[in-house]
């Protein structure tokens, strides 16, 4: 070998192998929470399409569609459901069977895993701007007013309310969907602040 030949000592390629593996090690956490973020991120986007689509079966059919949504020991669920008398969805209609359900009982932890209709934990949380307060019960990520129900007029507005998913890692989006318009907003709620990012 020729005295102008580069090369690498042992010493040195353990130590440059050993520094790789200490800063894998330390953005591993980095890593894994973006990876949750992801997960609750691609479960607000499932509900939104979710809706967006029920939205348009009202307008292309010209009756009210909409969302139940339900607990059961699975978790929260949610199926389809159509007006079938021509007054709107109503829940005791269901329950008689005037107005139907469409399909089975669907779960966002089945569709995208990782993901679940719910809070991370007890909180408190705050409610989503121009809101102020903070939202109460952690049990219960549905909320339409006083209902677990969201439904879609012929003309294409809807109930206004917000959706909640959350990660197995804590990570904490909601879907605010505003009735009139049925234009719907994401926001992610930032831990460290204790605030609702856009």
């Amino acid at each position: 070998m020729s005295a102008g030949a580069a090369g690498v000592s042992l010493p040195e390629l353990v130590f440059g192998l050993g520094l790789i593996g200490l800063l894998c090690t330390m953005a591993l956490p980095s890593i894994e929470s973006l990876a949750h973020q992801g997960r609750a991120a691609a479960g607000v986007r499932h509900l939104g399409a979710e809706l967006e689509a029920v939205r348009w079966m009202a307008l292309a059919g010209g009756r009210s569609h909409g969302l139940l949504f339900e607990r059961s020991e699975g978790g929260w669920g949610w199926q389809r459901v159509v007006d079938g008398n021509g007054n709107g969805i109503r829940r005791a209609e269901i329950r008689s069977g005037v107005d139907r359900r469409l399909g089975g009982v669907r779960r966002l932890s089945r569709e995208v895993p990782g993901a679940r209709l719910g809070f991370p934990g007890p909180g408190p949380y705050p409610r989503v701007p121009p809101s102020r307060g903070s939202l109460g019960n952690p049990d219960d990520p549905v909320r339409f007013g006083g209902s677990d129900l969201v439904s879609f007029s012929p003309r294409g507005s809807g109930t206004s309310g917000s959706l909640y998913v959350t990660s197995e890692r804590g990570a904490l989006y909601a879907l605010v969907l505003h009735g009139r318009t049925a234009r719907q907003r994401v926001r992610r709620y930032a831990e460290g602040s204790g605030r609702w990012m856009p």
